[in-house]
């Protein structure tokens, strides 16, 4: 994958802007959701691909501003199913890893390489692998405040539930994937965007010329 010099893609006004940002949205509602039907796909998600590859390739607040809507608006409707409040350690948490995910996405937009990108979307998902984990040891009472514990819910997990390792396995693997193809679009995007920018200025060389 060639990567563009070009830092930002430009936000399309239109249809095929909010087209493809209800389709975001109906992404995330719908991975929200795998982990109810397949316990086993526990965090298999674009999520935190979304918010790294946002601040990556897009100008402004809209890279975060789309998937959090559509994060806090799964997690409204998934409230009565997990009994999660928003404000729930677990849940800030989480948040907290997004956040970090934009910050991150944003130091890389000015160093973007395959090189950063893989690293820093690994980084990411390591991190909101540690700092959930470690929040569920915090809070949960199941987990002895101990480091014994502490390695229980970064390994094993909570008893009767999928181990934790197939939590970062999962994270892992999504991340990668949809950052991948995150990535790819959005680079084929910026190549298009270069190339319309280059056959502006040639007509408007030639017609200068012209006069």
């Amino acid at each position: 994958m060639k990567i563009e010099n070009s830092k930002h893609i430009r936000p399309h006004q239109g249809l095929a802007f909010y087209l493809g940002a209800a389709t975001v949205i109906l992404a995330i509602g719908w991975s929200r959701y795998l982990p109810i039907e397949n316990s086993l796909l526990n965090n298999f998600s674009p999520v935190l691909a979304l918010f790294f590859c946002g601040a990556v390739y897009l100008r402004g607040p809209i890279g975060w501003f789309i998937p959090t809507v559509a994060i806090i608006g799964s997690d409204l409707a998934l409230n009565s199913t997990y009994g999660e409040s928003l404000f729930a350690p677990f849940m800030l948490a989480t948040y907290g890893s997004y956040g970090l995910a934009v910050f991150a996405g944003t130091y890389i937009a000015k160093r973007k390489s395959c090189t950063t990108l893989l690293g820093g979307v690994v980084g990411c998902s390591l991190l909101f692998y540690a700092l959930t984990c470690s929040c569920a040891w915090l809070y949960n009472p199941v987990y002895p405040k101990s480091l014994v514990g502490l390695w229980q819910a970064l390994t094993l997990g909570q008893p009767g539930y999928p181990p934790a390792y197939l939590f970062l396995r999962n994270s892992l693997l999504s991340d990668l994937l949809f950052t991948g193809a995150f990535a790819t679009v959005c680079e084929w995007a910026l190549a298009k965007q270069s190339q319309g920018n280059e056959t502006g200025e040639i007509v408007s060389t030639e017609a200068t010329s012209s006069q």
